[in-house]
């Protein structure tokens, strides 16, 4: 009997050895932005710790008063994969990134360009609200987290509204000298002919 139990704990190390492996997880971040009212903008998505991915689905939800979503590209750690990307509805889209060999890196799987609106003000929320990662070879699914992004729009600058405006051209100041001393040359230049030239009085007189 006791025979039989050392083989049993002999096998248990062997079992658990062969098991299959979990794969690390890795997580998808959608970068903080900056923007301007009115103009276009690039939002980057990157990934930390990606290993081996083959396919990458994310939805992301967004603002369509604020923004107006124009495409989407592959980032250079998936620079040898297929994309596509639409709105589902509006403000809502969906991405799927496909690569037969599989990307493992850190930075930019992804970039995403909207339009913003003149009036957007304020911040504006890409809030990922699924996405789910497989192995390119096992096609199993690698546990992936996800981190939100924010569009941060600039205020108008106060300074620029309060600018005190040039000064006029110097040549323009120049004329506005000159103008009046150019009128009183003519005018004793005037006197002066009158003076000069004898009137007809003088004229019968002589």
């Amino acid at each position: 009997m006791r025979s039989h139990r050392l083989v049993v704990a002999a096998l248990i190390p062997t079992l658990t050895y062969t098991g299959s492996t979990i794969a690390a997880p890795s997580t998808l971040r959608v970068v903080n932005t900056a923007a301007s009212p009115g103009e276009p903008l690039a939002v980057s998505v990157t990934m930390d710790g990606a290993t081996g991915i083959g396919a990458l689905d994310v939805s992301i939800s967004f603002d369509p008063e604020v923004l107006t979503f124009v495409e989407a590209a592959v980032g250079p750690i998936a620079a040898n994969g297929m994309l596509r990307a639409g709105e589902v509805s509006p403000g809502k889209l969906l991405i799927a990134l496909i690569d037969g060999d599989g990307f493992s890196d850190d930075g930019e799987v992804l970039q995403i360009k909207f339009r913003s609106s003149q009036v957007a003000q304020g911040k504006a929320q890409l809030v990922v609200d699924k996405v789910t990662a497989h192995d390119a070879v096992k096609l199993t699914a690698i546990p992936t987290t996800a981190e939100n992004g924010t569009v941060i729009f600039a205020k108008p600058s106060i300074e620029s509204s309060n600018e005190i405006p040039p000064p006029p051209p110097e040549e323009s100041v120049s004329t506005w000298i000159w103008a009046p001393a150019i009128a009183v040359v003519f005018v004793i230049g005037l006197l002066l002919g009158r003076r000069a030239k004898p009137n007809d009085t003088e004229k019968v007189q002589r």
